[in-house]
């Protein structure tokens, strides 16, 4: 995907309504190996003696983290995981391509590794993007791990230092939709984490079914075993319905939110948005094997995107679980969500996490207008919320626009934290 370097010229609005807005022109038991040598056995308790690194991320001395290379079982968080204990093994030499194998997608883990019916939460490493399946978009800069939780295998791309931001991708996309955004944002100096979310990307699940709160059980475990107390939010599409519910339901863990191409929760329906729901027949009745390409048409981004992003973009839904958890995710946490806000269940709560709602000017039908009509006297439902609209940039806006989506993120933590 090009990375398009946007001449942005900064206009600030004011008295339009009561949300500020911008205009922007242009754009178990485990034992870790780490190189070869073994960690030895240790209680949780042991190794996290304080109140914790000041971002959130690695042991109490700041000494480690653990989403930086040479990766070293994290830190788990004493008052949630007290009872763990560290050990058991795991071994680089063991990581291989499932799909070689006719075994499950993703990291394969160590020779004698031993499924458990209750895993213990825990981190390990990938040792190059040949070691997936299938391989992993080129992107540079960025380490790559998996976080194992009950149930969940996620696979996490990281990049940078400072305090954590989590980029939450949409749908059908996955960690690579950040490629051109996240070393922006570390640059800024933050460590940017970019985690698959389930059903999603490289991440590999035991159960396929998705409810409502399914992703918000997995990003919440993610920020325990990553050991991120509170963290800048940026979100996309299908991720803004996570994000959405983590700053309402755990306002404590997010700093700021930037929510991408969906309104905030407290919006009135009308009419007029209904061409705003029109791709999602496809979604509920997908067939497996059904082509997605179509989701890159022209009628969702501004400029057209080339093949190879394409096809980064939609590589994992050659993995069957992939495919098939398009019905789940669209059934079981889009739709039910979007009832709620048609029922008016934001309207009647307080958003206290600063919020900026990022559109592109050419994403229909979601115009200026239109949502300063369904978003009407936001003072009255939230604490601070802007609104923010990227000139020649549609419902895509992260391909559209991403310097633009970058340069807003590091503005509004800057501003709003």
């Amino acid at each position: 995907m090009a990375v398009f370097c946007l001449c942005l010229r900064w206009s600030v609005r004011s008295g339009l309504r009561e949300g500020a807005h911008r205009t922007f022109d242009g754009g178990a038991h485990v034992k870790i190996r780490v190189d070869g040598e073994p960690v030895q056995e240790q209680s949780v308790g042991e190794r996290h003696e304080g109140p914790g690194r000041r971002h959130g991320l690695g042991d109490a001395d700041g000494d480690h983290d653990p989403l930086s290379p040479p990766l070293e079982l994290a830190a788990l968080p004493p008052q949630r995981l007290a009872k763990l204990r560290v050990a058991g093994e795991f071994e680089e030499e063991g990581v291989a391509c499932a799909g070689a194998r006719g075994e499950r997608p993703g990291l394969q883990f160590g020779h004698g590794a031993q499924a458990l019916d209750q895993p213990e939460p825990r981190i390990t490493r990938s040792v190059d993007a040949s070691a997936w399946s299938p391989r992993l978009p080129e992107a540079s800069g960025f380490h790559h791990l998996v976080v194992e939780t009950p149930g969940l295998h996620t696979h996490v791309a990281a990049i940078g230092e400072g305090e954590p931001v989590v980029l939450l991708h949409g749908f059908p996309q996955h960690w690579w939709q950040w490629q051109a955004i996240a070393p922006v944002i570390a640059a800024g100096g933050y460590r940017v984490i970019c985690p698959d979310l389930r059903g999603a990307g490289w991440t590999v699940a035991d159960d396929p079914r998705i409810e409502r709160e399914t992703w918000l059980r997995d990003l919440l475990a993610l920020f325990d075993v990553l050991h991120i107390e509170r963290a800048h939010l940026v979100s996309h599409d299908m991720g803004v319905i996570t994000a959405m519910q983590l700053t309402y339901d755990h306002p404590e863990r997010v700093r700021t939110a930037v929510q991408l191409s969906v309104p905030p929760g407290f919006m009135t329906f009308s009419p007029g948005l209904l061409p705003g729901f029109r791709h999602l027949p496809p979604f509920i009745w997908h067939r497996p094997g059904a082509s997605l390409r179509g989701v890159f048409s022209e009628a969702y981004v501004a400029r057209p995107i080339s093949e190879a992003a394409v096809e980064a973009h939609l590589a994992p839904m050659r993995r069957p679980d992939i495919d098939g958890a398009v019905r789940p995710l669209t059934r079981g946490m889009v739709l039910p969500e979007a009832m709620r806000m048609m029922r008016g269940v934001y309207r009647r709560r307080r958003l206290t996490v600063p919020t900026l709602v990022v559109f592109g000017r050419r994403d229909r039908p979601w115009t200026e207008e239109l949502l300063g009509r369904v978003c009407r006297n936001p003072k009255r439902y939230a604490d601070r919320v802007e609104f923010a609209y990227v000139d020649d940039a549609a419902h895509f806006i992260t391909d559209d626009a991403p310097a633009a989506v970058a340069d807003l993120a590091l503005d509004w933590f800057e501003r709003a934290a």
